[in-house]
């Protein structure tokens, strides 16, 4: 037996009846830690520490199961999967079993330090967190990052939102962008759609293709008449000298789902001038904008796919002009009043 140091904390090191044991004395010094030592090895001797195997994984293998899971529920969206890939390169070499709060804590501070948003930490803790729970591991006494500060607040303006389109390949990924904005669909849903979603005049998204497991409707109506006309027309691809049918709406001339576009992104905020704008300021927009037409806000919800108030009115925002025109209204009807 042996002891060794782990960050501030000793650990003991002990091979009894062939295994290797790895026990964590919670004490940072080391006189401390001796005793703590020769307390267990006399538990030990009469039998009254608990030696019961567990079962051993990396945090790779338990990412790779969620990974599999992901796939059969058909929940493996390009932005789940490039979770997993950032979870398994920080932490996959490391024993599931042997993952603490204080390495949770020291990651999200070493990401702070780097000027990454307590929202996006937060993503690749509860992806992590999701695979230990599949597998039955013990996740680590750890509450999630405080995301109070993680104020949306990006919208586009009509004629930003133009510009943008214009600045985008008109190769499936314009048309993609503006169903986004007319709907304020998230990314990950919207790449998956199918043609077999369409029904009558309705797209019937399903639960297994919703971040929050409910199913929801969105007719087809407005700009989405052309915007499926011209994907109908796009349709077909060519592939190993065969013209084929993709089964997804939206694709980029190779029957396959929408993947990633930064580079195109950003490119095309940078010359319609809107600064650094993301995707996800599409679903925002697309909420403000109904809201300020005079949408009912369960009919929002029910397009935008929102399942609980608390968090659609995180998105409901209006710009300055239409609470400026609020007030002007409210002040009218008081004084006709």
């Amino acid at each position: 037996m042996s002891l060794y140091k782990r960050g501030s904390v000793y650990w003991l090191n002990a091979t009894i009846d062939g295994r290797r044991y790895q026990v964590s004395t919670d004490c940072t010094g080391k006189e401390a830690a001796e005793k703590w030592a020769a307390g267990w090895r006399v538990q030990r001797a009469l039998s009254k520490v608990d030696l019961a195997d567990r079962p051993k994984y990396t945090v790779g293998e338990l990412l790779d199961q969620l990974k599999t899971r992901w796939q059969l529920d058909e929940k493996a969206t390009k932005q789940n999967l490039s979770l997993l890939k950032k979870a398994k390169e920080d932490f996959g070499t490391k024993m599931a079993d042997e993952l603490t709060a204080k390495d949770l804590e020291r990651y999200a501070l070493r990401r702070k330090k780097q000027k990454y948003a307590n929202a996006t930490t937060n993503r690749i803790f509860q992806c992590i967190r999701r695979a230990f729970n599949l597998a039955g591991v013990t996740w680590p006494d750890f509450d999630l990052l405080d995301e109070k500060d993680n104020v949306r607040e990006g919208v586009f303006k009509r004629e930003e939102m133009q510009k943008v389109l214009n600045n985008l390949a008109d190769d499936g990924l314009r048309d993609f962008v503006a169903f986004a904005y007319a709907t304020g669909m998230r990314k990950g849903e919207a790449s998956v759609l199918r043609w077999s979603f369409l029904q009558g005049d309705s797209i019937i998204v399903p639960a297994g293709v919703c971040k929050n497991r409910t199913p929801h409707r969105i007719p087809v109506a407005g700009p989405l008449v052309q915007i499926l006309e011209r994907r109908k027309t796009a349709r077909c691809f060519e592939s190993a000298g065969t013209t084929r049918l993709s089964e997804y709406i939206f694709h980029r001339g190779d029957g396959l789902p929408v993947g990633d576009f930064k580079k195109s992104w950003r490119t095309a905020c940078t010359k319609a001038g809107c600064g650094n704008r993301i995707f996800h300021d599409l679903r925002r927009t697309a909420c403000s904008d109904m809201i300020d037409a005079g949408v009912p806000q369960s009919t929002i919800m029910s397009i935008s796919g929102h399942k609980t108030i608390e968090v659609f009115l995180r998105y409901a925002l209006s710009n300055d002009e239409s609470r400026a025109d609020a007030l002007e209204k409210t002040a009218k009807y008081r004084a006709n009043g």
